[in-house]
This record gives C-alpha cells, sequence and structure tokens, in this order.
C-alpha cells in the first residue's frame, strides 16, 4: 500500500544505523566529562581546595546531566536530534574552555559543571535512550545495551589520554584540547548523519500527539502513577551509590600508593567494561528475563564496592582487580533494562518527555554522590563511609526496581 509505514531499513539512519550512532555520541560525551576523576588529584593542588570541593564540580556536571534531562527529553520530542546534538557538542566544548581557564573553583564549577554538563546532557544516555525507545526494535533492550555502551568505550580511551595530556602540556591545555576536538568529531558526526526535523514523526502523528500540550498531559497522568515514583527512587539511589564510588575511585586508589597513571589506567578499563556489561546484560535479559539481571547486577556492584574497601596498599591488588571487573560490568547493566522497562510502561510520542523527567532523579543522586564522598572524606579522612552508604543505597535500588517489574502498564498513558 501507498500509505504502509517505511520499514527500519527504509527510514534514514533507522535501526542498528541509530545504535551505532548513539554509540559514538555517548561515548565521546561520556569520555569529555567522565575524565574528571583524572583531573581531580591535579585540580586539588592547583586550587590548594579540598577534595570535596574540587569534586563538587564533577557533581555539577551530574546534577546539570540530571536537572536538564526534563528539557533533553522534550527538546527531542519537539526539534529532532541534529539540532539536540549539536547544540551538545557547542556547550560541551563551551565549558572545557572555560574551565581550561579557570582561576578560581567557582569558574571551574560553571564551565566543567554548567556547560559541560548542559553538553553531556544534550548528547547523553537520556536523549538516546527516548530515541531509540520509540525505535520499535526487534531487540530492544540489546539496542540500548550497545547505545549505552559507549559511556564505557569513551572513558576507557580518554581517561589515559587525558593523563598523558596533562604530564604533557598541562591541565589547562589538557582540558580544552579535549573538549575542542570532541566538539569537531561530534559535529561533523551529527550534521552528516541525522535528517532535520524530529525522526520517525510525521506531520500527522505530531497532530495526533497534541505536541507540547499533549506531552504535558501524558506527563501529569504518568505522575499520578506509582511507577513514575518507582522509578524515581530507582534512579536516585542507583545514581547516588554508584558515582559517590565512581568520582573517587582514581583518588582513593592513588591514596593506597599507586601511580597515577596506573589509577587512571584502572578507571579506564573500570569504564570499558561497564560498555561490556550494558551490551552483556542487554542480550542476557532479553532471553532470561528482567528480574534475575537486575538481581545479579545489583550483587556484583555491591560486592565490588566490598572489594575496593579491602584495598589498602599495592600488596593487595588482586581486591582492586576484583573491584574493577565486578563494579565494572555491573556499572551501567541496569541503564538498558530500565529504559526498555520505561518504555514498556510509559512508551508513545511523550516518552521523551516522560523519561526526561524520570532521569532528573539520577541527575540528583550523580550529583549528590561525589560530594557526599569528598565531603565525608574530608571529615572522616577516609571512603569506608561513603562506601558503606553507597551498598546500602544500592540495595534500596535493587528492592525499587524488582517490584517496578512486576507492575503492568499503566492505564491513561497515550501509546
Amino acid at each position: 500500500m501507498g500509505t504502509a509505514v517505511a520499514s527500519e531499513a527504509e527510514r534514514p539512519l533507522a535501526g542498528w544505523g541509530l545504535v551505532a550512532m548513539s554509540c559514538t555520541n555517548v561515548a565521546i560525551a561520556y569520555g569529555v566529562v567522565f575524565s574528571f576523576p583524572v583531573f581531580l588529584p591535579v585540580l586539588v593542588e592547583q586550587f590548594h581546595a579540598s577534595r570535596g570541593t574540587v569534586a563538587a564540580a564533577f557533581s555539577w556536571a551530574m546534577f546539570m546531566i540530571g536537572v536538564s534531562a526534563v528539557v533533553v527529553g522534550n527538546a527531542l520530542d519537539r526539534w529532532g536530534p541534529r539540532r539536540v546534538f549539536c547544540w551538545g557538542a557547542v556547550g560541551l566544548a563551551g565549558g572545557m574552555v572555560v574551565a581550561a581557564v579557570a582561576r578560581s573553583v567557582w569558574v571551574l564549577y560553571l564551565g566543567f559543571g554548567l556547560g559541560g554538563g548542559m553538553g553531556a546532557s544534550l548528547l547523553g544516555w537520556v536523549a538516546h535512550g527516548a530515541l531509540l525507545g520509540r525505535a520499535r526494535l526487534a531487540r530492544p533492550t540489546t539496542a540500548i545495551g550497545v547505545a549505552y555502551g559507549g559511556m564505557g568505550l569513551g572513558p576507557l580511551f580518554m581517561s589515559p589520554i587525558a593523563q598523558r595530556l596533562i604530564m604533557a602540556v598541562g591541565w589547562r591545555w589538557a582540558l580544552a584540547l579535549i573538549g575542542v576536538l570532541a566538539c569537531a568529531a561530534l559535529l561533523a558526526l551529527n550534521v552528516w548523519f541525522h535528517p532535520p526535523g524530529p525522526v520517525g514523526r510525521g506531520p500527522g502523528e505530531a497532530v495526533r500527539s497534541g505536541g507540547g500540550a499533549g506531552q504535558m498531559a501524558a506527563l501529569r497522568c504518568a505522575l499520578r502513577t506509582p511507577h513514575f515514583w518507582l522509578y524515581f527512587l530507582a534512579f536516585l539511589t542507583i545514581g547516588l551509590g554508584m558515582f559517590s564510588v565512581l568520582a573517587h575511585q582514581v583518588a582513593y586508589v592513588v591514596d593506597r600508593g599507586f601511580a597515577p597513571l596506573f589509577a587512571a589506567s584502572v578507571f579506564g578499563v573500570t569504564q570499558v567494561l561497564s560498555g561490556v556489561g550494558r551490551v552483556l546484560f542487554g542480550l542476557l535479559t532479553d532471553r532470561w528475563g528482567r528480574d534475575r539481571m537486575f538481581a545479579t547486577s545489583f550483587i556484583m556492584s555491591i560486592a565490588g564496592i566490598g572489594c575496593l574497601i579491602l584495598v589498602r596498599d599495592p600488596v593487595e591488588i588482586w581486591f582492586l582487580y576484583a573491584f574493577v571487573f565486578l563494579f565494572g560490568i555491573s556499572f551501567g547493566a541496569r541503564g538498558p533494562i530500565m529504559t526498555a522497562m520505561a518504555a514498556g510502561h510509559f512508551g508513545g510520542p511523550a516518552f521523551g518527555t516522560i523519561f526526561g523527567n524520570i532521569s532528573l532523579a539520577h541527575g540528583l543522586g550523580t550529583a549528590l554522590g561525589p560530594w557526599m564522598a569528598g565531603f565525608l572524606f574530608d571529615r572522616t579522612g577516609g571512603y569506608r563511609v561513603t562506601f558503606v552508604l553507597a551498598m546500602l543505597s544500592l540495595a534500596v535500588a535493587c528492592a525499587a526496581t524488582l517490584l517496578l517489574h512486576r507492575l503492568s502498564r499503566p492505564s491513561g498513558i497515550p501509546s
């Protein structure tokens, strides 16, 4: 029939091509922002400030990624990926350049935290989760897992590069170069590959969805369901538990007597394993179900943090290896599963808006975690309390996600 909807293969940049593009965007954006733990020790020395004060720059970035998710999901629904991702590339570069010329921690907050965080948000997992969540792929959890795998690939390459640049040209030039080169690559990729305007929406669909009014009506309906608030709780506690460890793991490993370049490499391996975990858990979830994979991912994260507590000096390097494997594989394992599950509960023309508001919780957790870990370090002289709190937080998240899996799609959400 002449009015039939085109297949995935007939649409521009659809199916696995869209997944590959999403993975590349996420890898570059998160490679830049997640290089912060490598910069943390030198920034503490540069600004003569406490770890809590300097780590707050990363907290601001995570906060912006979360808070702006509310805007990102709606912007993607309205203007499409080309504009949103190109704006993100410019914001990311601008933030890094401002941070590179910072003479005070407040300018560092403004550049890395606000500018870098907003840029990464426009290019990040929320935008691509919303984009892929309505792409009607045959294996959605696997596809989203591959796309989110970029969050591990980026830091794998960027962390050692950042450390070497710091050693070669100083931290200021390192930040500026990373930002500008990432921007150039992102602009070239997204202008070339993404068509202008919203992807997969015809004029009729835009009218039927009711535009902005329709999205807000769907959001108000979602807010009245227990599903929304369980997702909110799960995303909040996952962000709090995982990022309180992530932001400080390089500094912690250096404190235990390891060389800075080795610590940066450990961080990079942790992040690439997170990419492997996203893909692996996506594949296994499509085959074995969500309950089993949710529980496995949380057990691995909690056990990994426990191993990190046991690392006291370089002699106990095997505990560090265990942490890298367990924490790394499970770090992003839940993202693809929860995105696909949320698409099943709230999928429709307003999914980007609803998912963006849910993801606000993740931003709050990832913002609070790094600052909290630095604050507790400054008060206690160590990270043991932080790591125990992180494990408790993940236990709460596990309970919320297992309950969510047992709930059917709420009524009244337009599909």
